[in-house]
């Protein structure tokens, strides 16, 4: 149910996903885990959220795929019969390279020619490691297409990690600092590029709702919020486009189920 496909097939327009958000804390809290699952689970929202403490595994990481270590576990084939769950997370491990050991980005990245419009971009935290040449990509088109793209040093994870799994508590302490880290930043748009973040940042609204003091600001971040896909087809294209090769060249468009369930875009 992961997928949110149910909220977009359900005939009487149940909200699955706010559903499924709430249960998660639920069983966070009455679900009895293994020691070994708690460690694991301890271990990965303690780093993963957190892109300086995550740079700090990256060296060993990049020399356990240098050495042909990565190659030797993966043919032995025995810590999937160890420990499952991190065979799967080590099956996904990107390409450890030098571009991770800091963010690219400049804060202020002007537009080409007459400013349409000032968004602020979210970097994420885990991208902005392991894929951060999509957050190039992405200053490249929007600076091309007349905006001005600000990108708030001061912000960390956007809490999708935490809201995801149900750490209710963490979570809201990414949302509080994400939002802080824009309050003074007056911008059209705030635009992010990963369709998981993207659906819970638009939930802002409903996963402060109870606090005081940020639900009013948590509603009004939410609504600025845009997939740059999201965004760049309302305000549409100014640069000219070009064929990116003489022949026809054949691609594949993932519709992510974030973006299309989730999102609604």
């Amino acid at each position: 149910m992961g997928c949110l496909s149910c909220v977009t097939a359900c005939p009487s327009g149940v909200k699955y996903d706010q559903l499924i958000a709430a249960t998660r804390p639920q069983i966070e809290r009455n679900y009895p885990r293994g020691w070994g699952d708690r460690l694991l689970r301890h271990l990965i929202f303690s780093i993963f959220p957190y892109p300086q403490r995550l740079r700090l595994l990256l060296r060993p990481l990049g020399m356990y795929q240098q050495s042909g270590l990565q190659k030797l576990v993966r043919s032995l084939g025995f810590l999937k019969a160890v420990a499952p769950q991190l065979a799967a997370m080590e099956s996904l491990l990107p390409q450890v390279t030098s571009q991770a050991f800091g963010d690219r980005v400049a804060p202020v990245n002007p537009a080409q020619g007459v400013r349409r419009f000032r968004v602020g971009l979210i970097l994420g935290c885990v991208q902005r490691l392991f894929n951060p040449e999509v957050n190039d990509a992405t200053v490249r088109v929007l600076t091309a297409n007349g905006c001005e793209v600000i990108v708030p040093p001061s912000q960390g994870c956007c809490g999708a990690l935490s809201h995801h799994q149900g750490q209710e508590v963490q979570a809201q302490g990414f949302v509080r600092q994400m939002i802080d880290s824009f309050a003074d930043i007056d911008v059209d748009a705030i635009i992010i590029n990963a369709s998981g973040c993207g659906h819970t940042l638009k939930e802002y609204g409903q996963i402060l709702a109870e606090d005081p003091d940020y639900a009013e600001r948590a509603r009004a971040f939410a609504l600025k919020v845009k997939d740059v896909q999201e965004f760049l087809a309302e305000v549409g294209l100014t640069t000219p486009l070009a064929p990116l090769q003489e022949t026809p060249l054949t691609v594949v468009y993932q519709d992510a189920c974030h973006m299309l369930h989730g999102q609604k875009t």
